[in-house]
């Protein structure tokens, strides 16, 4: 595993244990079924882009931890999808911090992922699988 990787891997975990309340382990299995997706791009000193990739119930679980609600109370569109958006942008912002705190960046308006990357690194979380690539130019 790379540095960038091991970084990875620490900030996804730190952000669902810290915002959502649940551990991120590695894990080989990728997310099946119906999935929710978001990616952050980010520029300046340098630039690249974050994706988060997690199955409907997982996003659903995670939103409702995060938000304080009952999971079938919640409605995808209004509150789930936007509780994958923010926790892309936090883990983003986190791995940006503790990768090069030396860099400024400018973190871009999030966007559905483009699942074209070569590399993801899967976790394990109650409820499903997270998954995350990261590019950087």
């Amino acid at each position: 595993m790379s540095d960038i990787d091991s970084i990875l891997c620490v900030c996804v975990d730190r952000v669902l244990e810290q915002m959502f309340f649940e551990t991120a382990i590695p894990s080989e299995t990728v997310p099946t079924g119906e999935t929710l997706s978001a990616c952050v791009a980010f520029d300046g000193e340098a630039s690249g882009r974050l994706e988060v990739l997690a199955g409907v119930s997982l996003a659903r679980e995670l939103a409702a931890s995060f938000l304080g609600e009952d999971p079938d109370a919640l409605e995808m569109e209004r509150d789930v999808y936007p509780v994958v958006v923010e926790m892309a942008n936090m883990i983003g912002g986190t791995f940006l911090s503790q990768w090069r705190p030396d860099l400024r960046f400018h973190i871009l308006p999030v966007a559905p992922a483009q699942r074209d990357v070569p590399a993801w690194q899967n976790f394990a979380v109650a409820g499903g699988i997270l998954s995350t690539s990261l590019v950087i130019n």
